[in-house]
Parts: C-alpha cells; structure tokens; sequence
C-alpha cells in the first residue's frame, strides 16, 4: 500500500506570494517614514535659519527694515514678547478665527493653539512672503485680499508697530475701515477685520435716506399714490405725447 504525500506545490507558492506583498508594504512605509524625516529636518533648518537672522538683527539692526526703522529685542527679550502676544491674541480673538500676524517668518507666531495663524505678508502655499510691501496701498491691498480668503484679525507684533507710520494711508485705513480691539506699547496692536463687501453704518443710513427720498408719500388713505401710466399706441406698446406723472411722482 502506497502513501500520498500531503500538500501540494500550491501552499509554497501561497506563502511566497504572500511574504513579496509584506516586503513590498514595509519598503513602502519606509519610504513614507524617510520622507517625513526628511521634511521635518528641513523644517528645523528653516526655523534655525530664522532664529539666526533674528540674532544677527540684534547686533545689526539695519537689517531688521527699511532705513530708519528700529531694530529687534535681545533674543531672550524676543522670546518673552512672543509669548505675551500669544496671551494677548488668545484673550482678545475667539477660537477658530484665521490671524494674521507680521511675523518675517517666524514660526513661533503664527503657532496659535486653536485659532489659524497665518504669515504677513503671505506668500504662495501660505508661507511667509519674504519680503516688505512696496507701499501703503500694497499693504492696504494684500490685506483685502487675504480677508476674502477668510483672514479675521490682524496683529501687529511691537517689532512691527513701525508699519504703522511707516505706511502712507495703513493706519488710517484700519482704524477706519475695520476696528482696533488692543493696542498697548510693548507687546502689540490687534485689528478686528471687516469683510470688504460690508457697507459701514453711515453708508446703510444715506442708503436708507435715498430710499425714503425717492419714495411717494402716502395719500390720505395712507396708501402709497399710484402712478399715471403714460399712454401707448395700441398693438405697438410705444407712448404718445409726453408723459403725466403724478402729484406725487418723483
């Protein structure tokens, strides 16, 4: 009596197929991981690139802006300040809220627990942009611009405060078209901004008064008087003569 093997070829060739696929996952994972590696490395270059132009404002202060503007705080100064307009931000702008922030670069400034941080100027793929607006109307644009993108405050750190003067038009563009909700010497100026689609309250009145002017009076039954149609020549819809209006017609 002869005995049959067990099993078959197919079992071996099963095992292999399977053990190709968990090689192939893992080498795949692996790369994801390198890749994230990698990004984060560049991610602290980028802020040790940052922290060190800071320092060099320090002792270089003419690189910190435009001729004439003031220099940055002593790192451990700058620190202290950060986390002071940190608090500030948190008390004054509800969660949820997309700010902007003239931060030239800084990362630490736009990290704002649950509220959005954005860089000022912002760049493509929402980085900062690098470099100062030509002028005031740039500025007063750039803002416009981003508030239809969903930006709702904005903060002026106080190593930004000179923009301020420095900009033609900038700050009375702010304290007029939108609302300063914080301003103190030392720390930041904080701005509530206003969709640019929204009318102030002065326009809604002289709208409400144009209205009110163009509008009929009432006639003693209270009722708006009717106007005269002006008479047409049958079939053709066109008027003859000239039109009669209404007492009460404007």
């Amino acid at each position: 009596m002869r005995l049959r093997k067990r099993g078959g070829s197919g079992r071996p060739k099963e095992l292999e197929v399977a053990l190709r696929a968990e090689i192939a996952r893992l080498t795949e994972r692996e790369k994801v991981l390198r890749d994230l590696l990698i990004e984060a490395h560049e991610q602290l270059i980028r802020r040790d690139d940052v922290v060190a132009r800071l320092s060099e404002d320090v002792t270089n202060p003419s690189r910190s802006g435009p001729a004439g503007q003031p220099g940055v705080l002593k790192a451990s100064a700058y620190h202290e300040l950060v986390k002071r307009i940190r608090d500030v931000i948190s008390r004054t702008v509800p969660a949820g809220e997309t700010v902007l922030v003239v931060s030239k670069g800084d990362p630490e400034l736009t990290d704002l627990q649950d509220r959005r941080g954005w860089h000022f100027p912002r760049g493509a793929g929402g980085v900062y942009a690098g470099y100062y607006p030509a002028d005031g109307q740039a500025a007063i644009e750039h803002i416009e611009d981003l508030v239809t993108q969903g930006a709702t405050f904005l903060v002026f750190p106080q190593t930004s405060l000179w923009w301020l003067d420095r900009y033609d038009g900038l700050r009375s563009y702010l304290e007029t078209r939108h609302e300063k909700i914080f301003h103190e010497e030392g720390t930041a100026a904080v701005f509530a901004l206003r969709a640019t689609t929204q009318r102030t309250d002065a326009d809604a009145g002289e709208s409400s008064d144009s209205r009110a002017k163009s509008s009929p009076a009432p006639g003693p039954d209270g009722r708006p008087p009717l106007r005269r149609r002006e008479k047409t020549d049958e079939g053709a819809g066109r008027p003859v003569g000239p039109v009669s209006r209404g007492p009460f017609a404007s």
